[in-house]
């Protein structure tokens, strides 16, 4: 009779015990949050920082490994990487980098371990913006200077006065005109480069065959766990069987 009751007993300590199991199998599924890449995050644009931008596209198989090669090659160019974006498709880097690193940058990033597959090169600030408002410079430079020899040669109150407010006029064109120019040599000294990478589908085949062969420890032991139920089963069924006939000699 105890002997019975143990083997009912773990028999129903078993199934509570797989039970748990299952649960805790599927339960991690249901929590896992659902990340959506720059959600609520507006993608920057290439802003008036950049006199020159580029577009790389590139298909690969490793997203991690290239997401850090690209940081790594931001930094190596003396450049930063604005803003970034990632989900388990792909990645999205802007960067900025001095103008004078763009051709060793783009070559950088087609040397990545993948496949080109989009590029679109924007084209540099022409020398003919700056050159104009240089020569914007030296024309209100010229009429400063002449407006100071007219001002020193001026004999009457009224002319002086006249003079001084003309004066003040292109000083001031002069200090936007300049303050323009230097905007417009820094904008001609930076390069922004957006870096698009997509994983490959291979890349999430044999991530899935990976996970296959390696299999869940908790699938393991949910197996051990009904081995151990169907003997325990086979056990209680023999020790009944054996009861039954003993009972029926018995009778006899």
């Amino acid at each position: 009779m105890k002997t019975r009751l143990i083997l009912v007993l773990t028999f129903i300590m078993i199934l509570a015990t797989l039970t748990a199991v299952n649960q805790g199998q599927s339960q991690p599924v249901l929590d896992t949050p659902v990340a959506v890449a720059g959600a609520g995050r507006p993608w920057a644009q290439p802003t008036p920082a950049s006199g020159r931008s580029a577009e790389v596209v590139i298909e690969i198989s490793d997203l991690g490994a290239a997401v850090a090669d690209v940081r790594q090659l931001a930094a190596q160019f003396g450049g930063q990487v604005l803003q970034s974006d990632r989900d388990t498709h792909g990645a999205r880097l802007l960067l900025t980098l001095p103008v004078t690193q763009f051709e060793a940058a783009v070559a950088r990033v087609h040397g990545l371990n993948g496949t080109v597959t989009h590029e679109a090169l924007g084209a540099p600030l022409t020398l003919q913006d700056l050159a104009l408002l240089q020569a914007q410079i030296d024309v209100l430079t010229t009429t400063d200077s002449k407006l100071r020899g007219f001002l020193a040669a001026a004999q009457t109150p009224e002319a002086v006065l006249k003079l001084e407010t003309q004066l003040l006029v292109v000083q001031q064109e002069l200090m936007a005109v300049r303050s323009a120019l230097a905007q417009q040599q820094l904008i001609a000294s930076t390069v922004t480069l957006e870096v698009t990478l997509q994983a490959t589908a291979p890349a999430t085949v044999q991530a899935d065959s990976v996970s296959q062969t390696t299999g869940d420890p908790l699938e393991a032991v949910t197996f051990a766990l009904m081995a151990l139920v169907s003997l325990l089963a086979v056990g209680v069924a023999l020790m009944f069987g054996r009861l039954a006939a003993q009972r029926g000699l018995a009778a006899r």
